[in-house]
């Protein structure tokens, strides 16, 4: 499974890469036996940086407000953690756009509707709320809560 609508949607704000394909790796039923369901995604290319090290109180409201985004809609994204996010370089013309105009959201595996879709069976919990257990759903709580969670990690100051 892919959030392709919840991917689209922050796509279309300008809050995640554009999606490019979402779809079959194999285009012959034969070619997919043994393959399962399995799907290849294409993503626009970002030049930036993963903020390893936390984020700015500006960077994480811009991913709160992302994430509500979603969530009006019914959407939920159920991984929001350092690797799943991006700051985009500053172009040329644009060069003092501050950092929180260019986050980008990634990895939209789990995204899906509130209540619906669900945990990954072999779910590793770092980062992730507490009851964010193996086929549970994903609520937007846990949205909530690990957007809550990068407030404890403060940016590494670069020297």
């Amino acid at each position: 499974r892919y959030g392709e609508i919840a991917h689209k949607q922050l796509a279309k704000a300008g809050l995640a890469p554009k999606l490019l394909y979402c779809g079959s790796i194999w285009k012959e039923t034969t070619q997919q036996l043994g393959m399962g369901k399995r799907k290849m995604v294409v993503m626009e290319y970002i030049e930036g940086k993963h903020p390893h090290g936390g984020v700015s109180d500006s960077v994480r409201d811009a991913i709160a407000n992302a994430i509500q985004g979603l969530h009006q809609n019914g959407l939920v994204h159920g991984d929001i953690r350092l690797p799943d996010i991006i700051i985009q370089d500053s172009d040329q013309s644009n060069p003092n756009l501050d950092e929180a105009k260019r986050v980008r959201i990634l990895d939209f595996d789990w995204a899906g509707k509130d209540g619906e879709v669900r945990y990954p069976l072999g779910l590793v919990m770092d980062g992730r709320p507490v009851d964010a257990v193996e086929d549970s759903p994903i609520c937007t709580f846990h949205d909530h809560a690990m957007i809550e969670a990068l407030k404890a990690l403060q940016p590494i100051k670069q020297e």
